[in-house]
């Protein structure tokens, strides 16, 4: 045990996954709901670990408490070998660009634009990878199913425009060819079962040291890293506090809390 003590890097990283459901019961009564979800965990978690990622159990309330009170003061960080810390408030502060809670800062990234072309399972490595600097770093993946109705329109309308639009053109671009067979793939598929999902991602950098050049230097690291992963990061303007949220693992879905009318919160 010593000399793993002695080899074993200071500073190594931890890195942890969490995986959120969020069902909706605007049909169904609140008992109901949980029934259903109560008797679907135990599939739902046999299939989380055949996946590769080991085992994969339930988060406690106490625990996702403990997850969130670490995500906002970074300085203090749950171990479980240890008693649980006294609870104290966070003061927060939300800038346009930023976002300081307890002892940190916090930035927050949207995805702007998602990897063109063939997408890999290692796409998004240089963006997971550590940043040193950073205290933490979190990349959120946001999925949400379309209505097996409103999927079939959609693919449909998509196969239409992207063939009008090469069809304009004088001469066939690679692009439009490529985008004109993902379309009709996408189609096929759908026609075939497959479910058609909205995908968004939040990245969010951590840092206890808030001094402006520091910030500003790891806000160009993680820019960059995006770009790496052929990834475009928007950063969250006037809603740091939002997309810091978002990005927890707490089922926030934040097209329910837009002040607009259902077709967008549809769109």
């Amino acid at each position: 045990m010593k000399e793993i003590g002695d080899l074993f890097p200071v500073g190594a990283v931890i890195r942890r996954y969490w995986i959120t459901l969020t069902w909706n019961q605007k049909h169904r009564s609140l008992d109901d709901s949980i029934s259903d979800i109560d008797a679907l965990l135990p599939e739902l978690s046999k299939t989380l670990s055949e996946t590769g990622a080991g085992e994969a159990s339930p988060v406690s309330k106490l625990d996702l408490c403990e997850i969130v009170r670490e995500a906002f003061n970074p300085n203090e960080p749950y171990r479980p070998e240890t008693s649980r810390p006294d609870h104290s408030d966070s003061v927060t502060i939300e800038e346009k660009d930023r976002y300081f809670h307890g002892h940190a800062v916090s930035v927050s990234w949207v995805m702007g634009k998602p990897p063109k072309g063939a997408v890999t399972s290692k796409v998004l490595n240089s963006l997971l990878q550590h940043q040193p600097g950073l205290d933490r770093k979190r990349v959120t993946l946001l999925y949400r199913p379309y209505s097996a109705a409103a999927a079939v329109s959609i693919v449909d309308s998509e196969v239409l425009n992207t063939k009008l639009m090469a069809g304009q053109q004088r001469t066939t671009t690679a692009s439009a060819a490529l985008k004109v067979a993902v379309a009709e793939k996408t189609a096929a598929e759908q026609a075939q079962g497959a479910g058609l999902i909205r995908v968004a991602m939040i990245v969010t950098a951590t840092s206890c040291d808030s001094s402006p050049a520091l910030v500003k230097k790891l806000c160009s690291q993680v820019e960059q890293a995006g770009l790496s992963s052929r990834t475009t990061l928007r950063k969250a303007s006037k809603t740091q506090a939002n997309t810091f949220l978002a990005g927890l693992p707490l089922g926030v879905v934040l097209q329910s809390h837009k002040l607009t009318n259902k077709w967008f919160n549809d769109a």
